[in-house]
């Protein structure tokens, strides 16, 4: 036994002693493929989703609106542009389904632009629960959701689902749920709870007003959650 086959055992031997390893455990070199362009993030996991507006007049006057606008154009602008694809949901008194699941990016921006932000109240579940049956049927290899309101459900609720109703529904379909409370009147406890359970993650933007805290959001959620989704 030469040299270096010595000293190899001798590593081993501390490694397995001092780690309590199993040598079953221990992964080697030749289990292990290794992409050399690999960042953490795989372009073949296309991506199906469904944004879920608030167009209830509280978003217009101190440009909520125009603000979540801005950050789904950032979040379109990393799409593949061949099988990535949304769909445009927006909700207030009405559920306004803007646009159907689609590749073309023209079509996505065109039909966020036009979410009105003239209604008075906030059916949240009932928006949601829209996104996720446009999602569910995509194509996309992540399914998911992103839901923006800067109020809450009424109480009694405007909606026609509950949210424990919405939690199942998303689980059984497998649909992420991504929500962004903004400011200081958003039901924060109850959109956490809805993205935690669905294994999504819950987002509090205290002052959306703040430089371009909405676009680093939903850049985010791109980037660091459904581009990684395994």
């Amino acid at each position: 036994m030469n040299r270096s086959a010595i000293t190899y055992l001798v590593i081993l031997a501390f490694t397995l002693t001092f780690f309590g390893c199993n040598p079953l455990d221990v992964e080697t070199p030749r289990d292990v493929q290794i992409d050399p362009t690999d960042n953490g993030i795989n372009p073949k996991r296309s991506i199906s989703v469904a944004f879920a507006i608030d167009a209830s007049s509280s978003m217009v006057p101190d440009n909520d609106l125009m603000r979540t606008k801005s950050g789904a154009y950032a979040m379109i602008d990393l799409f593949d542009g061949k099988k990535d694809e949304a769909a445009v949901v927006w909700f207030s008194q009405e559920i306004g389904v803007e646009l159907e699941l689609t590749t073309d990016i023209y079509q996505i921006q065109s039909a966020i632009d036009r979410i009105p932000g003239t209604g008075n109240a906030n059916r949240i579940w009932d928006g949601a629960y829209e996104a996720i049956e446009q999602v569910r049927g995509g194509a996309g290899y992540v399914k998911a959701i992103v839901l923006v309101t800067d109020g809450e459900e009424g109480k009694p609720t405007w909606s026609t689902r509950s949210l424990d109703y919405l939690i199942s529904f998303a689980n059984l379909h497998r649909v992420y749920v991504y929500s962004i409370a903004l400011g200081d009147y958003s039901d924060g406890e109850a959109l956490e709870r809805l993205s935690n359970q669905t294994d999504g993650a819950y987002y509090k933007v205290s002052d959306p007003a703040a430089s371009d805290s909405l676009v680093y959001v939903f850049r985010d959620i791109m980037t660091d959650h459904l581009r990684i989704v395994q």
